[in-house]
């Protein structure tokens, strides 16, 4: 009784810093969201609110006049739709959909807590999960990811993600029925799969440990990876088609859940089906069955979805992978040999450097002993650690990961405590060695970091009420050519449109505009800027990074504009923060 109110008073705790710890962090007056996926996520909710087109994907201002077909699904949507709609009545919906968007992740962030105890009950004593979740507590990645203001779906896979593991552990666990737990675990990886085609990472981790198992001919393994597939498959094509109109269903795309994930998903179905009626009694055939396994799978993907092996940017438009994509931050590799990636590797994954060799340790000593869950352990080490120094995004998932072994590990350090003479001395030892394992890492990192001054965050929150009070406005709204970052919140927070937003399926727009700001001469700006019929131009003084030299964009933001140009009068508090530009209609430039 005592250690189950500790773990409540520990996630109202986690509830108290989510919702109150962060109020000296935000700008009450002037409130914003994270990043740009937050407002074009808000963007999409409301047009969803507006027409009800549950199949119209396309955000219809955005790469103007085309419009942009996001790759994004709708179960976020769905949640924030349902959270606006409870505060709809008092606030309105577009202010009651804002405030949900502010908390829906650190609400989700309460809930991966609560997965991750859930998860650990299999596993670990009472006393170890507490600590657990006091060491889920001192995660970075993790809070990242749950910020206050955080309107996208990070959270939300991170909470499928610890409620996948926590059934793949009872899956291994007599105390439960495992072929039950291996159909959770199925229809929970194809939600996932659902909310992004990146939990296929985890998808490939569960079959490639009950593969092994089967090969292994460990008891069970073949219902469960048989369960966990028929229930992958069967949830899959239900998502698909709520997701999809039948005109789609044949449509060939990497970047989300499609028709090319349910053929996968259907030949592997079928091999593990067929399993129960063909018996392979040695490991060399079972071996060889998995071998033809991948055979078939690659040459059926090789024949019919070959941009499959390229990843989710397979459609990519390779133009905008040195202009944008190679610049943003979550793709960029952890692994950085500096004094400012050491400490990044040491803050995101330092525990890896004591879970890999226990794990090898366990792994040599304790063969004929070994516990069942260390195969998830060591599974989702393999998988997710060299994904997290590949692209900073898999950080988060390895910290979940490696939580568990951390606690484990922890676990028989206090044990060996327990010899200590003295009982002050036993006391004080496990209350530093667990302050240790808690924020250690993360100590020594912050330690180790270079000191760097804070560049200001650009943000174009002011300038929208601007842009809302133009008298331009009076001829309705207007296209405007600006940074690609700046785009989604003008179209969440004005009525403007806008050509580029920092998006991979809107390779267009975004190779348009650079090509306007990186423009050597002003006609040759003009013809670009006139194929799209935009009204205004808006630029900021830190876009000169960008576009250095005699460029277009170098060149207005010096104040040398063309006749073809109008400077618009900026109010005082906007005057150094951006310049406004109105392209005036004349056919003899």
């Amino acid at each position: 009784m005592k250690n189950r109110v500790l773990l409540l008073i520990l996630l109202g705790f986690l509830l108290v810093v989510e919702l109150a710890g962060y109020q000296f962090k935000i700008d009450w007056a002037n409130p914003q969201l994270v990043d740009t996926d937050c407002y074009m996520r808000l963007v999409r909710v409301e047009q969803l609110y507006m027409d009800g087109d549950w199949y119209d994907h396309a955000i219809h201002r955005s790469n103007w006049p085309q419009g942009e077909i996001l790759h994004w699904s709708r179960l976020l949507d769905i949640i924030l739709l349902a959270g606006a709609y409870i505060g709809c009545p008092f606030v309105g919906f577009k202010a009651s959909l804002f405030w949900w968007g502010m908390i829906v992740s650190p609400i989700l962030h309460v809930a991966c807590m609560a997965g991750l105890l859930w998860a650990a009950r299999s596993v670990f004593e009472l006393d170890t999960t507490f600590r657990l979740g006091l060491i889920f507590l001192g995660q970075a990645g993790i809070w990242g990811y749950c910020y206050i203001g955080r309107s996208d779906h990070h959270s939300l896979l991170l909470l499928l993600f610890i409620l996948l593991l926590g059934c793949c552990f009872r899956m291994f666990d007599d105390r439960y029925d495992c072929i039950k737990y291996s159909r959770y675990a199925g229809t929970i990886a194809a939600i996932a799969m659902w909310v992004s085609v990146e939990s296929v990472s985890a998808i490939v981790m569960i079959l490639g440990v009950l593969s092994v198992l089967w090969v292994w001919k460990v008891e069970l393994s073949r219902s469960k990876a048989e369960g966990f597939t028929l229930a992958l498959l069967l949830s899959s094509v239900i998502y698909f088609f709520v997701e999809n109109p039948p005109v789609q269903v044949f449509a060939v795309v990497y970047d989300k859940l499609s028709i090319v994930h349910i053929v996968i998903f259907l030949v592997i179905s079928l091999f593990w089906v067929h399993t129960r009626f063909v018996k392979y009694n040695s490991r060399f055939a079972r071996a060889g069955a998995g071998i033809i396994l991948l055979c078939i799978l690659g040459a059926v993907l090789g024949c019919c979805f070959p941009g499959f092996f390229k990843g989710p940017f397979a459609g990519i438009d390779s133009r905008i992978v040195p202009i944008w994509l190679s610049q943003v931050q979550e793709v960029q590799p952890l692994w950085e040999w500096s004094q400012k990636g050491f400490a990044k590797m040491l803050l995101l994954i330092g525990p890896v450097t004591i879970c890999l060799p226990y794990a090898i340790y366990i792994a040599i000593n304790r063969r004929k002993s070994f516990p069942k869950e260390w195969l998830w352990f060591m599974a989702g080490m393999a998988v997710y650690v060299p994904l997290a120094l590949y692209q900073l995004r898999w950080a988060a998932y390895a910290e979940v990961v490696l939580l568990f072994p951390t606690a484990f590990i922890l676990q028989n350090c206090l044990k060996r405590i327990e010899s200590l003479n003295k009982e002050c001395w036993r006391s004080i030892v496990r209350v530093v060695v667990t302050i240790v394992f808690c924020v250690g890492y993360g100590s020594v990192a912050l330690l180790v970091q270079p000191t760097e001054q804070d560049a200001n965050t650009v943000t174009i929150t002011k300038a929208t009420k601007f842009l809302n009070e133009l008298q331009v406005l009076e001829a309705g709204p207007k296209t405007i050519i600006t940074d690609i970052d700046f785009g989604p919140e003008i179209l969440y927070r004005t009525p403007h449109r806008v050509i580029a937003t920092p998006y991979h399926r809107n390779g267009d727009g975004i190779i348009l505009v650079h090509q306007v700001m990186s423009a050597q001469e002003d006609s040759e700006a003009y013809k670009l800027i006139k194929q799209r019929d935009a009204d205004l131009i808006l630029l900021s003084p830190a876009m000169k990074t960008k576009f250095q030299g005699n460029t277009f964009c170098g060149r207005l933001l010096s104040g040398q504009y063309p006749n073809w140009l109008k400077p618009i009068d900026l109010p005082d508090y906007l005057q150094g923060e951006i310049l406004l530009y109105e392209v005036v209609r004349n056919d003899n430039n």
